[in-house]
């Protein structure tokens, strides 16, 4: 190699990146044996950008991202919902996540991986735009979660503390220059004086209630009614709170979580307060889902005794009412006016879920159920009735009771009976050991009936049938005509047994 080709090689890899000569690093050298090439440092030298892993990976993936399962998104936008909720109608991205983990512990967030789901924020704009709003801050990273009808929340506090500052006022005038109201309040009318009052205008509950399919949104419609209440900004009627409890009871198991539960808790004890306040203003059947809803709850005995009292009253009235000749008496004060047969089984089986043996209303409620017509009973009523006794166990004084329940079922048409009424009747008169007689033949022949046209679709609880049978068992008498007890356990086993039994397999013919 001449010496300017010598030159212009050493020229090239001085100018070049450091890639460009490192395959010269392991040849021979042109002078013959290893290089010995002194280490040129490659301090300001760049090479071609390499696309970062993560970048590259995302473009691998893109468009392969798939769709999270339905069931996993409605159940974490729940837990969302649920959080914000509960922390007022709005929070912050980084106050979200610290309270996400502290009330979901356990929750996997695993779920989502290899989905388009990769954060709480996406999660919230793509799945939670029916029930949140996700607001940008002054920090580009931290997002602002809102409820929907936060802004409602927030109009209505203001116009709560507008008022009390104005009632505080008004307070403070007193005297006679105080007192010559009327004074026109944001949210009504009020006088000043000794008897001072607050008349605002009521709030009106969510129309068509029954609607609602989802806990968090009764509870969203509900809360700025809890708001008012609670600030004695306004209320409702007593009618209108057992209406809601009602409601909230029955969308009641959604609550899976602690949060969940407790937030239920608390409306539906500011429900519960108003019932119990107002319980002179309730009928027999309001009363009835009063304490029905609240059965489930330990924070009840109030409310359950204001309900006893005023029962007991109406209960009294009603049957002075009866001794009154028929031409004076008032229709609409009857026994049978004021109480229904089905209001008394709900208010028996209610108190008695509760473990409350109130034993001078269920004297009352005896007396009225003897008071009663037997046209007004049907299968269900007299089934529930003898559970509801049974369960509290007031035989030892009111057998007379159950002798008029036996003789009223005994009449009702087999048509009016349904398996779950049935069963409910045998596992009554079974818990007071009294089944038996015509009572035990009744129930035993509309089992065997039943049996006999449904077979296996007519008893599908198989606590109740085990029950059933138990109690056919100790039967110590026959019956003289067909439906024995003994034939109802056969009819009973023979029908347990086709459920429990897998399904033939059709085996398909060889050609």
């Amino acid at each position: 190699m001449s010496w300017w080709g010598l030159s212009a090689l050493l020229l090239t890899l001085l100018i070049s990146p450091a890639s460009a000569f490192a395959p010269f690093l392991h040849l021979p050298s042109v002078f013959g044996g290893r290089a010995t090439m002194p280490a040129i440092s490659t301090r300001g030298l760049r090479s071609a950008p390499t696309p970062p892993l993560c970048a590259m990976t995302m473009a691998a993936n893109k468009g392969k991202w798939r769709d999270p399962p339905k069931e996993i998104v409605d159940d974490a936008v729940d837990r969302a919902v649920t959080l914000v909720r509960a922390c007022g109608g709005s929070m912050d991205s980084l106050a979200f996540g610290a309270a996400w983990k502290a009330a979901y512990p356990t929750y996997d967030r695993d779920v989502f991986k290899g989905t388009s789901v990769t954060s709480f924020n996406k999660l919230l704009q793509k799945y939670a735009q029916d029930e949140l709003l996700v607001e940008s801050t002054p920090k580009k990273e931290v997002k602002l979660y809102k409820l929907k009808n936060a802004q409602e929340r927030e109009r209505l506090e203001q116009s709560i503390q507008q008022t009390m500052r104005t009632i505080e006022f008004l307070g403070e005038l007193g005297g006679p220059a105080g007192a010559t109201g009327p004074w026109t309040l944001p949210g009504g009318l009020s006088r000043i004086g000794p008897q001072t009052t607050l008349k605002t205008d009521r709030l009106a509950l969510p129309p068509d209630m029954a609607k609602y399919t989802k806990l968090s949104g009764l509870v969203d419609a509900l809360e700025p009614i809890v708001l008012a209440i609670e600030n004695h900004v306004s209320s409702i009627s007593a009618k209108e709170a057992v209406t809601a409890l009602h409601h909230l009871k029955r969308l009641s198991w959604q609550a899976q979580y602690q949060v969940q539960r407790n937030q239920l808790d608390s409306i539906m004890g500011v429900f519960a307060q108003v019932a119990e306040n107002k319980m002179d203003n309730l009928s027999t059947k309001s009363i009835a889902l009063l304490v029905s809803a609240l059965s489930n709850k330990d924070a009840s005995e109030g409310v359950y005794n204001a309900a006893s009292e005023k029962l007991q009253q109406l209960a009294n009235d009603a049957l002075e009412c009866e001794k009154m000749p028929v031409g004076v008496r008032n229709a609409n004060s009857t026994v049978a006016a004021v109480f229904s047969t089905q209001a008394v089984a709900v208010i028996v089986n209610s108190y008695a879920k509760t473990k409350r043996r109130d034993e001078k209303l269920l004297r009352s409620l005896s007396m009225v159920i003897m008071a009663l017509p037997t046209s007004n009973f049907d299968a269900q009523a007299v089934a529930g009735i003898a559970n509801g006794y049974a369960s509290v166990d007031v035989r030892p004084y009111d057998k007379t009771l159950f002798d008029r329940i036996s003789t009223i079922a005994r009449q009702l048409s087999p048509a009016g009976w349904t398996p779950y009424a049935v069963g409910l009747a045998v596992s009554a008169y079974d818990k007071i050991e009294a089944l038996e007689g015509d009572m035990l033949c009744r129930l035993s022949q509309l089992t065997v009936a039943m049996l006999k046209a449904q077979r296996s679709k007519a008893f599908t609880d198989p606590n109740l049938m085990a029950d059933m049978m138990l109690a056919f068992s100790k039967a110590t008498c026959e019956c003289p005509d067909a439906g024995t007890p003994s034939e109802a356990i056969c009819a009973l086993v023979d029908s347990f047994i086709v459920q429990i039994s897998p399904p033939p397999t059709v085996k398909k013919a060889e050609k």
